[in-house]
């Protein structure tokens, strides 16, 4: 009987096999089938509410992160997916989902249907830009996180440089990270700032102009989490109302390491320490800059000079 089973067994083995080898003959099928796995095990959140199919029951106010690229957005979406998870939220990112597998930000710009953006029970974000089209945006809480746009311009300048992410699954992009990456090897630090200072600037403008000063929005800095975490973290758990135990707080605590002992270009974390600005682009570069920020500079309180 024993002797039966494992001939059983190593029966259906070979069949596996002969069919897997007989789906990667068709290697476009393959790598179709792969990446559609891929993206549900990864996104199967994000798919399921663009379907209309995801359901969370829960009551609190659902969340909206905005941000800029270079804020640690990475980082701070970690700690609220975190937060949300404790409260019972649904952390939702179309941004990434989009990127990583094949879809623009045009697509994602277009979004707008109320079974995607829901008044309760998820978080959403985050989002790198201003996103114009979530409906009725007066009812969500929203956490807005900047850094000194200059100091942006330069850890940007890197990430493309160096370290940014080349997303597998999607062609296109990955094609259009090395192009840019291409570029940068002819392109100085200076050039690459005050060629990108004026789309940052639009950018923060739009944010103090539309959310700086609405009720229902926690603005917070870069250069304060990274300064005081516990502080920060704080900050978000009461305003936002999470209910969350010392444990687990202790564990979004201890989550939180800023220490670079030694810069590396090739890391995503390439150091944290702000004002790198100064220390990394020429003195008139940074006068140029400190002409074109001049006015978000003093609205979101930073030095000028």
């Amino acid at each position: 009987m024993k002797q039966f089973f494992n001939s059983l067994w190593f029966g259906n083995l070979r069949h596996f096999f002969r069919k897997l080898l007989a789906i990667t003959n068709d290697w476009p099928l393959f790598m179709r089938l792969l990446k559609s796995c891929a993206i549900f095990r990864g996104y199967k959140d994000e798919i399921l509410l663009l379907q209309n199919k995801h359901r969370n029951c829960n009551s609190h106010t659902s969340l909206i992160f905005y941000t800029m690229v270079r804020c640690a957005s990475g980082f701070t979406w970690e700690i609220l997916k975190m937060l949300a998870r404790e409260e019972g939220m649904t952390p939702i990112d179309l941004g990434s989902y989009y990127w990583h597998y094949g879809k623009s930000k045009d697509d994602l710009s277009c979004i707008q249907a109320e079974h995607v953006y829901k008044l309760s029970g998820y978080v959403y974000g985050p989002f790198r830009n201003p996103h114009p089209n979530v409906p009725r945006s007066e009812k969500y809480q929203i956490l807005l996180q900047l850094r000194d746009p200059r100091d942006v311009l330069v850890s940007h300048y890197y990430s493309r440089a160096f370290s940014h992410f080349i997303p597998r699954w999607n062609p296109a992009t990955a094609n259009e990270v090395l192009t840019v990456r291409e570029k940068l090897k002819r392109t100085s630090i200076d050039q690459d700032v005050l060629e990108n200072a004026e789309n940052v600037k639009n950018i923060y403008e739009k944010y103090c102009r539309e959310l700086l000063a609405q009720s229902n929005v926690l603005f917070l800095k870069y250069e304060n989490m990274i300064k005081d975490f516990r502080c920060w973290l704080d900050q978000v758990i009461e305003y936002f109302e999470f209910r969350i135990g010392d444990s687990a707080k202790e564990r979004i605590a201890r989550y939180a390491k800023f220490d670079v002992p030694k810069e590396n270009i090739y890391h995503c974390k390439r150091q944290v320490k702000p004002g790198d600005h100064r220390r990394k682009l020429k003195p008139e570069t940074v006068a140029k800059l400190n002409g074109i920020f001049r006015n978000v500079l003093v609205e979101l309180n930073y030095e000028t000079g």
